[in-house]
């Protein structure tokens, strides 16, 4: 099965300048371990959604065509090599009220957690395929090369 890590074109720009896509570590609680998140999602990940700071003080999530608007793109990769939800679940320590948490602010987002993947380690972007949201569907860019 593919699965996709999803961005914006500015951190995919940081990703294939470090070559690897790193562990998402904003929000994890000290003594969890950090993901590299990927979803079989084909159209977009809700939980990649960024989120802003609203004039009244509360955060909220951008919708999907704000996010179109900061270009999306997503890496595709197999999933063989990485952990399935259950599986990240028991490897990264997270509590069970923190696996509450999550899949409740997933399905709120209509998100299912049924379709994430991921890795503790970093994943190198090398051979990876890199596709563009534009003009309402995904485009290939292409795979991507080891730096010269």
């Amino acid at each position: 099965m593919i699965v996709y890590h999803y961005t914006i074109r500015d951190c995919a720009t940081a990703i294939i300048n470090s070559g690897s896509i790193l562990p998402a570590t904003a929000g994890v609680p000290v003594g969890e371990k950090p993901v590299v998140w990927f979803s079989s999602n084909k159209t977009w990940e809700p939980t990649a959604n960024k989120m802003i700071l609203h004039p009244s003080g509360l955060l909220r999530s951008l919708t999907f065509p704000e996010m179109v608007k900061l270009v999306l793109v997503r890496f595709a990769m197999p999933s063989d090599t990485l952990l399935t939800w259950p599986q990240i679940i028991e490897a990264t320590g997270v509590s069970d009220d923190m696996v509450t948490g999550l899949k409740r602010a997933a399905r709120k987002q209509g998100a299912k957690p049924s379709e994430w993947f991921g890795s503790l380690s970093p994943v190198p972007v090398e051979g990876l395929v890199m596709d563009m949201y534009q003009g309402g569907a995904w485009q290939q860019v292409g795979q991507l090369q080891e730096a010269a």
